[in-house]
């Protein structure tokens, strides 16, 4: 009963949405990922886009939610090093560099932005995009939520743009791909600012002066 009301509660928001991000404190109760693959069920049955972090990954990992996302491509992962890893147990070449996994096809049709120095967008499991936009020299703990809620946002108008006919299923990497320029740059901005003492929150002040000055750049 816990669970359905869980569902009930979320699944009557889910019509308001464009977007669905999943992950960031949401812990790893197992009544709780229960729940949350019937939402995310009925969020695909809408075709919501998703953005899954956090401990959303690790519940991908587990073998009983790996499959329940097969196939749908309007799915962002963003996983950092280790919880690509986790993801993808087979990424590992010879040598012990790390890179995309062929042979997976649960998450086959998923964007992944691959976090780190350079952020990498991986489609069909090949990279299609780096983002070597600089930014700050401390990684403070919130900056991945920051990502995740600014993916939302952008993949929440590749939403709209799609269902206007004016952009394809395929121009969602390049959505990605600007969300984390705009984060990466936001968090030089607060850096530059806050040195040592930047946290997560500067980050996010910074973000809308990032936005502005890469429109004005375009």
């Amino acid at each position: 009963r816990l669970v359905d009301d869980m569902v009930n509660e979320i699944g009557d928001m889910l019509p308001k949405l464009h977007c669905l991000v999943v992950g960031p404190g949401l812990g790893r109760c197992p009544l709780v990922m229960k729940a949350v693959a019937r939402v995310l069920e009925l969020a695909r049955s809408q075709q919501l886009h998703l953005v899954l972090d956090a401990d959303a990954l690790y519940m991908m990992s587990l073998p009983v939610y790996r499959s329940s996302l097969k196939g749908y491509d309007r799915l962002v992962l963003t996983p950092n090093v280790v919880e690509y890893q986790r993801l993808f147990p087979k990424s590992e070449d010879n040598n012990g560099e790390t890179m995309e996994d062929a042979s997976d096809e649960e998450l086959a049709a998923a964007t992944i932005v691959r976090k780190g120095a350079e952020d990498r967008i991986i489609v069909d499991q090949r990279q299609v995009m780096s983002c070597g936009e600089e930014g700050g020299l401390k990684r403070s703990g919130g900056i991945g939520d920051v990502l995740a809620g600014t993916l939302g946002t952008f993949t929440s108008w590749h939403a709209i743009l799609l269902d206007r006919e004016a952009v394809s299923t395929e121009d969602l990497p390049l959505s990605c791909w600007t969300a984390c320029c705009a984060v990466k740059r936001a968090t030089k901005r607060a850096f530059d600012d806050k040195r040592r003492a930047m946290t997560a929150p500067d980050v996010l002040h910074h973000l809308g002066q990032a936005l502005d000055e890469m429109t004005r750049e375009d």
